[in-house]
């Protein structure tokens, strides 16, 4: 538990963030759908189903954004042009018990969906040019702004960084199409073989699309070329970016993608005889391009595999004497496809980063109740990170 006294002593932070003042968002979603289903059986043995569904997200990418005060972002954005109008996904299906007995099934089905684009990852636009927002790496301690206040630290300090939507920003969409086969091999076993495949796009994700042009030309890093980006200055930062006049611009748009393949196999005995059990397998072939752009010039590194290549669990359940159910789950399977980022600011744009993510409980306090109702909280966490000891502060 960090006391008082252990975080006056804290020495060497590697971050500090804040934003002032508190902006209110209003995010308006209208999420419209209509969809019509049949089901046909045109021969006994023989089930057809059909359908078709409409989605429409209207007016709900920020088309209202009011520019009072910032009508500098018309030069990056027209959000009044925003619109996803043509979202039809249809659905077909079918499945054929091909010996007429119920012991050979053969299924397969094609569908079109979309998904809405979620309004937290529009939130920022709204509070561009009215928020400051500030990220300091190794920020001097206690005093992040040297003497300055918050907002004098900002008015000096920095060119804008922004939060838009791409103008062209759609909703995610997705094709799937499975087939498979079972087979009842005895009264209570079944052998079920399936295969997947999905292809996503229109995956909404963050890039910079300021970053400054590639300044370095090298494949690997050497000491030489360390030392030469870290004497790269700010101004000869900015003097690279296509956008002298803007920071990073931070653009939420639709360029994302994901295509999974699988195979799964099923073989599962229903109860008799006092116990029962499954045994699954499956072969996936993932991949995919969907996290944050790292490097705009370059969106191809962020290409790769995904998933787990194998994957097999087996379960079972035995009712045993004197009403005891005995029931067993295991599972055994290939790790996840391993990501690296560098830790060297490789694109110029002045930030860095290590992959990984934490969850973790912290407790706080309530040390003023704003009049807007808003509650302002101080906490404290001590945690271990890659071996590192790591504090998380929450405060004003």
């Amino acid at each position: 538990m960090l006391t008082p006294a252990a975080i006056a002593a804290l020495r060497n932070p590697t971050t500090f963030t804040a934003a002032f003042p508190n902006v209110v968002r209003e995010l308006k979603n209208y999420w419209i759908n209509g969809y019509a289903q049949d089901e046909w059986k045109p021969l006994s043995n023989l089930t057809l189903n059909l359908g078709v569904r409409y989605d429409l997200q209207y007016r709900s990418f920020n088309n209202q954004l009011d520019f009072t005060g910032r009508e500098v972002l018309r030069q990056l954005i027209n959000p009044s042009s925003r619109h996803d109008n043509n979202n039809i996904g249809p659905r077909v299906g079918f499945a054929w018990d091909v010996q007429g007995n119920g012991k050979l099934l053969a299924r397969g089905a094609y569908g079109r969906f979309y998904q809405y684009l979620p309004q937290g990852g529009m939130r920022n636009e709204l509070g561009s040019l009215l928020q400051n927002s500030i990220s300091i790496t190794n920020p001097s301690y206690p005093d992040p702004y040297n003497g300055l206040s918050p907002s004098a630290f900002v008015t000096v300090s920095a060119r804008p960084n922004v939060n838009v939507l791409d103008d062209k920003i759609k909703n995610m969409s997705g094709d799937t199409l499975t087939g498979g086969v079972s087979r009842q091999l005895t009264a209570n076993l079944a052998l079920h073989v399936d295969g997947v495949y999905t292809n996503l796009r229109n995956f909404a994700r963050t890039q910079n699309i300021n970053q400054p042009k590639p300044a370095f030309d090298f494949t690997t890093l050497d000491a030489a070329t360390a030392a030469r980006i870290a004497a790269f200055s700010a101004a000869q930062l900015n003097a690279a970016r296509p956008l002298a006049n803007w920071g990073n611009i931070t653009q939420l748009t639709a360029n994302g993608w994901s295509n999974y393949r699988a195979i799964y196999v099923r073989l599962d005995k229903r109860m008799a005889n006092r116990y029962m059990f499954l045994v699954s397998y499956t072969r996936d072939w993932t991949r995919n391009s969907v996290s944050a752009v790292s490097d705009f010039y370059h969106p191809s590194l962020d290409e790769g595999p995904d998933g787990r290549k194998h994957s097999l669990v087996a379960s079972g359940t035995a009712r045993l004497p004197f009403a005891i159910t005995l029931g067993a789950v295991w599972t055994i399977r290939t790790a996840l496809a391993y990501s690296a980022l560098s830790g060297v600011d490789f694109t110029g744009d002045g930030t860095t980063s290590r992959s990984g993510s934490f969850s973790t409980n912290v407790s706080g306090r309530v040390v003023k109740v704003l009049p807007n109702g808003n509650l302002q909280v101080e906490a404290a966490r001590e945690m271990r990170v890659n071996g590192e000891r790591q504090y998380l502060l929450i405060g004003d």
